[in-house]
């Protein structure tokens, strides 16, 4: 499965991309503490294991996709 957000920048004020940038950088927190987690305490694809990133404000797909991108 591919899914893909094509985003142009070439009229994002500096807001949204401050908004875009700390998105990404959430994103990328939730891959590493999910990696870290996997590496300590065994892991798969169910709600048991998602639901240890309690820390951002991340919605449930993007959730879902980070432990996806970890495993």
């Amino acid at each position: 499965m591919l899914r893909t957000a094509k985003v142009s920048l070439k009229f994002a004020t500096t807001a949204k991309r401050g908004r875009l940038a700390a998105l990404l950088s959430e994103y990328r927190a939730a891959c590493n503490f999910y990696i870290k987690s996997l590496w300590r305490e065994r892991g798969k694809l169910d709600a048991i294991t998602l639901n240890r990133y309690r820390i951002g404000s991340l919605s449930y797909r993007y959730k879902s996709t980070a432990l996806k991108q970890a495993l």
